[in-house]
């Protein structure tokens, strides 16, 4: 399965979207998006903002924190605020 999302992370409307979930979606739909950019891992770097946004709003609940310092870990490991 990751060598299938890598193939579509190559496509940037997909971490794109993934990102649009990351900052707006429901806390589900959050944990599930950053899920999915992790596995895609530093293709997905164009979503770094988003993920550092969620992880310095502490109104966000702790378990999508946690998934975006995940994900971060693995696309961006040197973006960790």
């Amino acid at each position: 399965m990751s060598r299938w999302l890598r193939r579509l992370a190559q496509n940037p409307c997909l971490p794109n979207r993934l990102g649009q979930a990351v900052e707006y979606g429901e806390d589900k739909d959050r944990i599930r998006a950053l899920g999915i950019l992790e596995v895609i891992g530093p293709d997905a770097k164009s979503v770094v903002p988003s993920i550092t946004s969620v992880l310095r709003n502490f109104n966000i609940p702790r378990e999508v924190r946690q998934a975006a310092t995940d994900a971060l870990k693995k696309i961006d490991p040197s973006a960790m605020p």
